[in-house]
């Protein structure tokens, strides 16, 4: 049963049918459980796909019950351990969509998924995790401004306009003068990957 349900979920990411996954007739832990599986699939976009569904999964059907979102940050921590046996490469931006949408004492954790930013591997994630908190409550991660902004600078397409991102989203007077054409990174945005050029012209 767990893993036709699996399959289900695998289904529903495909088709960016997040808000089914949310509806599921199914416990909200059991769903929490299969989409943090799938934060480790080979195609990334779908692990993007689980980190945002999670996201909306804490919100909508945990609502207020802090232990249960406490325990998925517990074990997306868990996973960045090199006692896990495993990488959760993605567990820095699935903090984010946990912490943005859960109850607010979660922003307790912000320090710690902003610790994992100089680790190159989960740069990208920490970023966009502090985008997506940015874009609900930028008052919480405004004083980590002057820490993100060096990362404007860095080689890697990927880093440069996450951090864009992630300035823009805490105020967008932050990167005003940052020529957003010339940044060759993309950003995952409801369901797909998108040009930061996009992103501007959208918000």
């Amino acid at each position: 049963m767990a893993g036709l349900q699996r399959s289900k979920i695998m289904d529903l990411l495909a088709q960016k049918q997040f808000s089914q996954i949310v509806h599921l007739d199914e416990k909200p832990k059991n769903i929490i459980k299969i989409l943090l599986s799938l934060l480790y699939e080979r195609d990334k976009l779908i692990s993007w796909r689980a980190v945002q569904t999670l996201g909306l999964v804490v919100a909508q059907r945990v609502g207020d019950q802090t232990e249960i979102a406490r325990d998925v940050i517990r074990r997306l921590l868990w996973s960045l351990n090199d006692e896990s046996g495993g990488t959760g490469w993605y567990a820095p931006q699935a903090m984010g969509a946990v912490i943005a949408t859960g109850p607010e004492s979660l922003a307790e954790y912000i320090p710690i998924m902003f610790s994992f930013i100089d680790d190159p591997r989960l740069t990208v994630g920490v970023l966009w995790g502090m985008a997506v908190v940015a874009r609900e409550r930028p008052d919480l991660v405004q004083q980590y401004t002057d820490e993100i902004v060096p990362f404007l600078a860095k080689p890697d397409g990927q880093v440069r306009a996450h951090a864009w991102w992630a300035l823009y989203c805490i105020d967008p007077q932050l990167v005003q003068q940052v020529d957003v054409s010339t940044l060759d990174g993309e950003i995952y945005w409801q369901g797909e990957m998108v040009a930061p050029l996009w992103l501007k012209q959208e918000f």
